[in-house]
């Protein structure tokens, strides 16, 4: 218990004295500070490991080894930054934007998870890099699943259309769960443990968690209904996510998109009695609850991404895996949001974008987040070390790289189609 309130405090501080600085000096994406002053900790500490000044069983060591990331993200954490993140949405718009957002998270997914494989692939082989296509397809799967939270909170900032902003949220919450159950059934084929096929297991995943979701969801958003108490309010909605997470985990369905059904419907019925809400929740507690959550998780989320580079073995090839991590997800999210934006038709675009500035805004705005590091963590027992090593430098450049320059270029991206 000392130890996880150790880990707690030092996150903590390193939030409240960054979040600090950034407002008064760096005036950046909070999101991207927090990466930046975490991977520059982290570093530091290798710096000061390499010169003997402290030495591998230093706190910050040992603690992020204990520490079951991968669970600590899935289960601890995931399903209510989605929840938080899906009540924001604008049911109306959300409704507006459907087709949009289903065929790109859905199609994108697919595309992208595919063509990063194969050019993966192609490329390590001619380099020599030694690592096979199926572990290329599972790394395509974790790579292909985006984080809009730092990107759309500096888009907001510049005017982004309501509409524009619902399906870049709307694509990446829906995505983060067909990323998952992409990612389950390679797996299933690595490990040999699943003869389920691609189209059954997705149908299964999706299905079944919306059924979970919207059931359970109904029944508990009626408890609030019969309550005057704002508290019980909160409590209810944090039962209601947790607990249709666990069911579907437990089943085989996704927790991930069950998370964002619930979020979605829960936004819904607040939206529907409004003026009741207004009234037994007149300091507007619920939403400042999940605001401050939000808030909170994601920040501790981008702190412990920026710390595990500091705890991330490197791979033998890293000089050569760096530029092609770039390249290959940049190119292979072009790619698969044009080809989903063509099937779409320019009348679906929002904003009356043309394909081609659509496709920039989308591709700029695919920040990668935890998600996709717990992914990564999540092959450690199925991969060879090798395998294993060149997935998580990989993820990680790629976080890194996303996040920083990209969220850094996404102003100027922006400014350049809206010219």
């Amino acid at each position: 218990m000392e130890n996880i309130l150790s880990i707690f405090v030092f996150l903590v501080l390193i939030i409240v004295t960054t979040r600090i600085l950034n407002e008064k000096k760096l005036k950046i994406s909070n999101n991207i500070a927090l990466l930046i002053v975490s991977f520059i900790i982290s570093i530091l500490f290798l710096l000061a490991t390499k010169f003997n000044l402290i030495n591998n069983k230093f706190f910050i060591y040992t603690s992020l080894n204990k520490l079951p990331l991968d669970e600590l993200l899935l289960e601890g954490v995931l399903c209510f930054m989605l929840f938080a993140g899906a009540s924001k949405l604008q049911f109306s718009k959300f409704i507006n934007n459907f087709k949009s957002i289903s065929v790109l998270s859905l199609l994108t997914t697919i595309l992208n998870s595919a063509i990063y494989a194969t050019l993966f692939y192609a490329i390590t082989s001619i380099l020599n890099i030694q690592i096979t296509f199926t572990t290329c397809l599972l790394l395509g799967c974790i790579i292909s699943p985006t984080d809009p939270l730092a990107a759309t909170s500096i888009l907001n900032k510049l005017g982004l259309p309501k509409g524009t902003s619902t399906v870049i949220e709307g694509e990446s919450l829906f995505n983060d769960g067909i990323g998952v159950a992409l990612f389950v059934f390679i797996k299933s084929i690595i490990t040999s443990s699943n003869s389920e096929n691609f189209v059954l297991l997705v149908s299964k995943s999706l299905f079944g968690s919306i059924i979970i979701g919207l059931a359970i969801s109904y029944i508990l958003f009626k408890l609030i209904k019969q309550t005057k108490d704002p508290h019980l309010h909160i409590i209810i909605s944090l039962l209601d996510v947790s607990l249709c997470y666990v069911i579907c985990e437990h089943f085989g369905f996704s927790g991930v998109i069950a998370s964002v059904i619930c979020g979605i419907y829960f936004s819904y019925q607040n939206k529907k009695c409004e003026r009741w809400k207004m009234v037994v929740d007149s300091n507007n507690l619920y939403t400042d609850f999940w605001d401050i959550i939000d808030e909170l998780l994601n920040s501790i989320l981008f702190v412990l991404i920026g710390l595990t580079v500091c705890i991330v073995p490197i791979s033998s090839g890293i000089l050569w895996l760096i530029p092609i991590a770039i390249i290959v997800n940049f190119v292979s999210r072009y790619i698969s949001v044009y080809t989903s934006s063509v099937f779409l038709g320019k009348k679906n675009i929002p904003n009356k974008y043309s394909i081609r500035n659509f496709t920039k805004l989308m591709t700029f705005t695919a920040l990668r987040g935890g998600l996709s590091l717990a992914l990564a963590l999540g092959t450690a027992t199925i991969l060879s070390e090798n395998e294993y090593n060149i997935i998580l430098n990989v993820t990680m450049i790629t976080i890194l790289f996303t996040t920083i320059i990209q969220g850094m270029l996404i102003p100027k991206v922006y400014r350049s189609i809206e010219s």
